[in-house]
């Protein structure tokens, strides 16, 4: 279930992002819809936990995320 909740959420931002013409920065090494997928799953399912929520993407959907130490709240 968690699975397809989150392909489905990255697709609505995905879609979301490009209907807003979203311009990503150049430099990125994660694109922003992962980024926010990520922030998403975290607080959903991980109760805000995003060293978790980092640890299932990582598993389950792509191998190169974000680190928990680059991450600035």
């Amino acid at each position: 279930m968690l699975n397809d909740n989150t392909i489905a959420i990255y697709v609505i931002l995905d879609d979301i992002l490009q209907g807003i013409h979203h311009q990503e920065n150049e430099q990125r090494q994660v694109n922003d819809t992962m980024v926010l997928t990520t922030a998403l799953i975290a607080a959903w399912y991980f109760a805000g936990n995003w060293t978790s929520a980092l640890g299932y993407i990582r598993a389950h959907h792509c191998s190169y995320v974000l680190s928990s130490s680059s991450i600035i709240i």
